[in-house]
């Protein structure tokens, strides 16, 4: 948007733009497919120590493929949306009224409420299906160590040595029926032999998380 007058034929600029965007997003659908596939391991077979039987095909459309990479291209676009938007905000608040400036502020600001809403979307899917792939995974990031139904969704809180949640806002039945549609739904908890280690690995993943955005910590 905001190189549209370097170019003499702005239809070449439009034309540079396809291959970007499709190589970018090809990129990182198939970077996520790799992802994917560490974390629901298909396409291949282990006989006597050795992998036969291999199908990359199978490998890459894996059932981890479709959440993971929908919500990569999703909160990418997002983001992307949010940029474009806070330049063209930064023009309009420094004075700058050009109705260039207002027009890229309008069109971005409604990709990034469109795929904002996709990545809510996509994120409550790719829950659940943590729920039936990978509970135990679910559960260690949802702080919830004991298997019970009508589990509650953790808010905010402190994690203790001993795997207790202290001071946390708990909305009751949130987390079984956000996973599972059913309130009654048994949750698998998930019990770590040496506690004191996991309760510090998870307050790492955590803080990554909500600090500083990592995703190799949303990989473990």
């Amino acid at each position: 948007m905001y190189t549209w007058d370097r170019f003499e034929n702005q239809k070449k600029h439009l034309l540079l733009l396809i291959p970007v965007a499709v190589g970018s997003s090809a990129s990182a659908m198939f970077i996520t497919m790799v992802n994917a596939f560490m974390n629901t391991l298909q396409g291949f077979a282990l006989k006597n120590g050795q992998i036969v039987n291999i199908d990359p095909i199978a490998a890459m459309f894996n059932p981890a493929m479709p959440t993971k990479v929908a919500h990569v291209l999703a909160t990418a676009y997002m983001t992307s949306a949010f940029f474009l938007a806070s330049i063209a905000a930064w023009h309009l608040l420094k004075g700058n009224r050009h109705i260039y400036h207002r027009k890229v502020l309008h069109l971005t600001m409604k990709a990034a409420l469109i795929f904002s809403i996709a990545s809510a979307l996509v994120g409550d899917l790719s829950g659940k299906f943590l729920a039936v792939y990978q509970p135990e995974k679910l559960a260690a990031a949802e702080w919830h160590f004991e298997t019970s139904s009508h589990a509650p969704l953790v808010l905010f809180g402190m994690l203790e040595e001993d795997g207790e949640v202290k001071y946390a806002l708990k909305i009751p039945y949130a987390l079984s029926i956000l996973a599972s549609l059913a309130a009654k739904a048994v949750w698998l908890g998930v019990y770590c032999a040496f506690m004191s280690i996991c309760v510090r690995l998870l307050r790492l993943r955590y803080f990554a998380l909500s600090v500083f955005a990592l995703p190799v910590f949303d990989n473990l």
